[in-house]
């Protein structure tokens, strides 16, 4: 779908197409994760610890820690890498992809980002206020084999009854 859009000489010119101005605004609305994780570390940094818990167990206890400002640079160092290799992958699966490939590789983009956009401030508030709930507490884990067979014999038990 190309066209002429007369009055609007900035936005869109003769030959440029609307899906493609779509993708880019798609694409550059990604970026404001940076931004937005930025601007999260920054409104807390002064209640932030000096040694922040980064890493976590299957229980969610600390286990790995890191300085404040390590944990602002490895949150905005990922999100960039992130980014940018979004970034260029969709641009080249424009050129090379379907329209329908290309939206589902940004829609994947975005369910990415999203999900290190919210492990990212998830570790912000669990430093700022101890226990936190855990961000992903549907998710069962077995800490051995016998607690997940009897679990799951339960659930069978259950189902046939």
């Amino acid at each position: 779908m190309r066209f002429c859009v007369f009055g609007f000489r900035g936005m869109l010119r003769r030959g440029d197409s609307i899906e493609r101005k779509i993708f880019q605004a798609e694409a550059g609305l990604a970026w404001l994760a940076l931004p937005l994780t930025a601007l999260k570390y920054w409104t807390a940094w002064d209640r932030l610890p000096m040694r922040m818990a980064v890493h976590f167990d299957v229980n969610w206890q600390p286990n790995g820690w890191t300085s404040r400002e390590g944990a602002r640079m490895l949150a905005l160092a990922g999100t960039a890498f992130l980014l940018a290799m979004f970034t260029i992958a969709g641009y080249a699966s424009r050129r090379t992809s379907s329209i329908v490939a290309s939206w589902a590789i940004v829609a994947v983009f975005y369910g990415v980002l999203g999900f290190v956009y919210h492990v990212n401030g998830w570790v912000v508030d669990r430093n700022l206020g101890g226990q936190q709930p855990t961000p992903f507490a549907e998710l069962i884990v077995f800490h051995d084999r016998d607690a997940a067979e009897r679990f799951a014999s339960l659930i069978l038990l259950k189902l046939h009854s």
